[in-house]
């Protein structure tokens, strides 16, 4: 059983090329309704997939809302000259944002984006082949349980770190038993891990990339080995970004009689870093921003930062029900196995 840090026993939380041009436009003269689609710009669902880790694991072409990227519009914004000027207002996009944003942003809709669905279920039943029979667990930004749920109820001891209180609250009320041991803990601090050690250490639907800094990324990946037994496994799943395309863009999600969904982005090719909001206007309600913020990394990225802290790359899929891994997909679930002496 894995010692939890001294103090807090430990709570429940989860944390952790966009861009081109917009198309004028089709018009069906029958019913005279103008449709606008991109049919130049990729949505986020193909360039980065992340954020909201809701597009992580939307169908390819999808988002979570069930729209097909054909019928988003997005445009440039227009650039502000100002924009990266040292002490300009908007010279840090990071400015408002911690451990905890993502947490606030998406703990009141998380579970509907991410139901208890097929991908979910190969997720758990890879995680527990790979444990073993009342192995332990820690699951790294296990925000409201769609993982740690299962995998308890499978019989592993399951620990569960994260730093939003609006996701540990969501989880505590769907586990009056306590059978997931949490964390409230930032990732990105190894300080508030668990001392281990535990047989696997799950970083899924992108945690690797809300941890928003390379430096951030590669301690963690580095803090898992420690926490590992030898012979011990460190499951990253993330998806596999393109190219991102400097500057700011707009993107109409969703338009339908009582809403509109948009998502503004700010990606910076040289960091491969990128801040968005996710804003819906509601009919007669105040505007909801759920701001998010990532670091794209590529798969060659965590495997050197891997290899530095002594994991050795045991496998890698497509996805959690073991699809062969495409270099050009989208998506990845990799399995680094700490070796035994």
């Amino acid at each position: 059983m894995p010692v939890l840090p001294d103090g807090d026993p430990g709570t429940d939380h989860e944390r952790t090329g966009a861009g081109g041009t917009a198309d004028e436009g089709t018009a069906d003269e029958g019913t005279g309704v103008v449709t606008v689609g991109s049919t130049s710009a990729p949505s986020p669902t193909h360039s980065y997939r992340a954020g909201p880790p809701t597009w992580q694991t939307a169908p390819v072409g999808q988002h979570p809302n069930g729209m097909d990227d054909d019928r988003d519009a997005s445009r440039d914004v227009p650039g502000d000259p100002t924009r990266d000027a040292p002490g300009s207002p908007s010279s840090d996009p990071g400015r408002g944002f911690d451990a905890a944003t993502y947490g606030r942003s998406f703990a009141d809709v998380y579970d509907d984006w991410y139901p208890d669905d097929d991908a979910t279920a190969a997720a758990v039943g890879h995680i527990v082949a790979l444990a073993g029979p009342g192995a332990t667990v820690l699951e790294l930004g296990v925000g409201t349980g769609r993982l740690a749920l299962p995998l308890a109820a499978a019989g592993l001891v399951v620990v569960g770190l994260d730093s939003s209180p609006e996701m540990l609250a969501r989880l505590r009320a769907k586990d009056p038993g306590r059978t997931v041991q949490v964390v409230d803990g930032d990732v990105a601090d190894p300080a508030r891990w668990p001392v281990g050690p535990v047989d696997v250490v799950v970083a899924a639907c992108n945690l690797i990339c809300n941890l928003a800094d390379a430096a951030a990324q590669e301690r963690c990946v580095h803090t898992a080995a420690l926490r590992l037994r030898p012979g011990g496994r460190l499951v990253v799943e993330a998806f596999v970004p393109a190219p991102l395309q400097r500057g700011r863009h707009l993107e109409v999600s969703e338009v339908r009689g009582d809403a509109v969904i948009m998502i503004a982005t700010d990606a910076d090719p040289g960091t491969g870093v990128v801040t968005a909001q996710h804003m819906e206007f509601r009919d007669g309600e105040p505007v909801r921003l759920r701001p998010w913020r990532i670091r794209v990394t590529r798969p060659e990225e965590v495997d050197a930062w891997a290899a530095a802290a002594g994991l050795v790359l045991e496998s890698r899929h497509a996805d959690w029900s073991g699809t062969p891994f495409d270099p050009q997909g989208s998506s990845q679930v990799s399995v680094y196995v700490r070796p035994a002496p």
